[in-house]
């Protein structure tokens, strides 16, 4: 069986979070579930300026890719980058 993220997923979990959930997504970017640090990181991503801050953070936390920080630090920086080429749905 394989399972992944998709837009299904996504928008489901973006069609529950606000802005008041922020702090949890970033928890979940933590998980050592791939495809949850994945979900979380777009679902950030779609929820505009707040949800993107909060990825760009992150992104300056982790300061660069290591072998620990490899799944998270490539979530976060590929939904910070489909929310600038206008592939993650961003919220206006």
């Amino acid at each position: 069986m394989t399972r992944g993220m998709n837009m299904g997923t996504i928008n489901a979990l973006y069609r529950e979070v606000e802005i008041r959930d922020i702090p949890v997504l970033v928890q979940m970017l933590d998980d050592h579930d791939h495809v949850t640090q994945m979900t979380s990181a777009q679902t950030l991503a779609r929820m505009g300026d707040p949800g993107l801050q909060a990825l760009q953070q992150e992104l300056m936390n982790m300061g660069h890719q290591t072998g620990t920080n490899f799944y998270r630090y490539d979530a976060v920086r590929e939904a910070i980058t489909d929310a600038a080429t206008g592939t993650s749905g961003t919220r206006k």
